[in-house]
């Protein structure tokens, strides 16, 4: 077990075009004296979409089932990917990890001891977007819960061997971020029930590894709600795994809930205005 004494290393990542956006960022960052480094973002443009399914676009990033017009939602999870094997290169014990659309809404210590992390936290959501489960710890204000589902990755902290399971879950990358991510937390396949949809973005070349997740109650990142880099370059199961695993249905018009759902299901949620702020963020 690493000694919690580190501070973590903070990074935004933002696509070299979005300077306005980076601006917008650093304002908000400033406001709370939270200091952060700029990670470049990858772009669609970046990847040659003739790799896909062939061979890695990058050193250690393979890229499957995506299409060269779901470019931007490939070019997200390769951002991630990117910073996570350097976090991991350079032996980083604790990364907050943000998109440039995230707002932070409060003061974010980076000393971790200040935290009081559960032992076994491997990586912790800041968002208010992914659904808590059953609460594990409560430290002051915040408990952290087990997540139960919902979506998003603009916030996040996690460990270094969280970083190195996440690097796992990820090669090869062949679903939207957030959900072949959050399909490996333990606490979503303890919850997942038939017929099983969580089941459908995890990567079948690693199902023995899994990540101890944590929700903190309240978040302390909520999403802008602007247009996502991303557009409307999507993976090829985009909408339907809004569907299944959000209970939502996408459209033209604003959400609705789905006669399904569950737990699984995040229907009244003030903050849904779209699927697409609930599949990730940054496209880049």
């Amino acid at each position: 077990m690493l000694i919690r004494t580190e501070r973590a290393e903070l990074f935004v990542i933002n696509l070299d075009a979005d300077r306005h956006r980076l601006d917008r960022f650093a304002a908000t960052m400033d406001r709370f004296g939270t200091p952060f480094a700029r990670w470049s973002a990858t772009s669609g443009a970046d990847l040659d979409d003739r790799k896909f399914g062939r061979r890695p676009v990058a050193r250690g990033v393979f890229v499957t089932r995506f299409r060269s017009w779901s470019a931007n939602e490939a070019a997200c999870g390769v951002s991630h990917i990117r910073l996570l094997r350097d976090v991991v290169r350079r032996r980083v014990p604790w990364t907050i990890v943000m998109e440039d659309d995230a707002v932070l809404t409060r003061e974010l210590p980076l000393e971790i001891n200040s935290w009081e992390l559960p032992p076994d936290a491997d990586i912790v959501l800041l968002n208010d977007r992914a659904l808590p489960g059953p609460v594990r710890r409560q430290v002051g204000d915040f408990v952290y819960a087990d997540v139960a589902g919902g979506a998003g990755t603009e916030a996040y902290l996690v460990s270094l061997n969280g970083a190195r399971k996440l690097l796992r879950v990820l090669y090869p990358f062949m679903n939207p971020l957030d959900f072949q991510m959050f399909a490996h937390f333990e606490s979503i396949q303890r919850l997942d029930a038939a017929p099983f949809y969580w089941r459908l973005p995890r990567n079948p070349h690693a199902l023995d590894t899994s990540l101890r997740a944590y929700r903190l109650v309240p978040g302390v990142v909520r999403h802008t709600g602007v247009d996502s880099s991303i557009g409307n370059q999507r993976h090829p199961h985009a909408h339907l795994y809004c569907k299944l695993l959000l209970g939502m249905e996408l459209g033209r018009h604003p959400l609705r809930s789905a006669s399904s759902g569950g737990w699984r299901g995040i229907r009244g949620a003030a903050e849904i205005r779209s699927c697409r702020l609930w599949m990730g963020s940054i496209g880049a």
